[in-house]
């Protein structure tokens, strides 16, 4: 959790100190739709206090794992997570995220978006990697109302007014919470089955066998 995500190839509302690199940032990524672990996408960060968006590879890479794409919450202050999370944060805008549920054979796809269509933000981490360079892991909390009845995890979503505070305070743990935004979810077809890459299709639920 969370394993696939879109950002689309439209405009990205970042506020202005951002606003300036995000286009040449968006072109040099993998896609736009279904980013999986281990291909890039655009991340906005802080590097002495200028903010800035740029591609980066999804998923911190270990001897044991070569793209671990989540990070929880609660193991921030663990040796791999610590210096990171202290020294290098960053926010993931995703325009939806998707989770799966019901028995193998039988999963079925949910889309998560905001309600007004606007953009969600993930909190994150980053790392040079002397491999691939640049690379991002995603923060999870726990499920809110919303998404509990599909995962117990969920990505810790930021109001855009606190993107600034996250990035720059000390220590902006209380930013992680279940998300209080205004999120749905719907089924939908598997987009890792879709012949061409696509935003969320919603279906009735006994349409799709994975």
């Amino acid at each position: 959790m969370c394993n696939c995500y879109d950002l689309t190839n439209k405009h990205i509302p970042w506020h202005a100190e951002l606003e300036r690199s995000t286009d040449s940032a968006s072109s040099s990524s993998d896609k736009p739709l279904n980013i999986r672990k281990t291909d890039k996408a655009v991340v906005g960060r802080s590097v002495d206090n200028k903010l800035e968006a740029l591609p980066m590879r999804w998923g911190f890479h270990r001897s044991f794992n070569t793209a671990i794409n989540n990070t929880r919450e609660d193991k921030l202050d663990g040796g791999m997570w610590s210096e990171a999370w202290l020294q290098r944060r960053c926010v993931v805008p995703m325009s939806a995220y998707y989770e799966w549920s019901g028995p193998k054979g039988r999963k079925q796809t949910h889309a998560f978006v905001e309600e007004g269509k606007g953009w969600l933000w993930a909190a994150g981490v980053w790392e040079q990697d002397a491999d691939f360079g640049l690379c991002y892991s995603v923060i999870t909390v726990d499920a809110n109302l919303v998404a509990e009845a599909i995962h117990n995890r969920m990505p810790a979503l930021l109001a855009v007014g606190e993107i600034d505070d996250f990035l720059s305070a000390d220590d902006p743990r209380e930013l992680l919470r279940p998300y209080e935004g205004r999120l749905k979810t719907f089924p939908c077809l598997n987009p890792l089955k879709m012949k061409e890459p696509s935003p969320p299709v919603p279906m009735e639920v006994d349409q799709e066998l994975f």
